[in-house]
């Protein structure tokens, strides 16, 4: 009975939204969107989406909207460590990674 009880209390366990996936996906889409709106001024919906994420990140003021735009993801990141949410926190790491390879490679 050991077996199953052990079993059990994994399940129960288990938290809701903590899934590697998630923290991923969630840490990708993010800063873009927040790289946009910081760096929109008033022309916001004079341009495609991708063409005012193209022009930010050709802009000189890139690097500094780029850490603003990781700021969302810090505080996901606390809250997710705060809540033990461990896998989904693992894939918010790996997402904001590689987005900061992508700031070193732009400089």
């Amino acid at each position: 009975m050991s077996i199953l009880e052990g079993q059990n209390s994994q399940v129960k366990n288990k938290k809701r939204f903590d899934n590697f996936f998630l923290g991923l996906i969630v840490s990708i889409v993010l800063p873009p969107i927040m790289i946009v709106l910081i760096s929109a001024g008033e022309d916001l919906g004079s341009q495609t989406f991708y063409d005012h994420l193209m022009r930010a990140y050709h802009n000189h003021m890139f690097v500094k909207y780029a850490i603003l735009a990781l700021f969302p993801n810090m505080v996901i990141f606390f809250f997710l460590y705060k809540t033990e949410r461990w896998k989904s926190a693992g894939g918010l790491i790996v997402a904001t990674i590689l987005f900061m390879i992508l700031m070193v490679l732009k400089v």
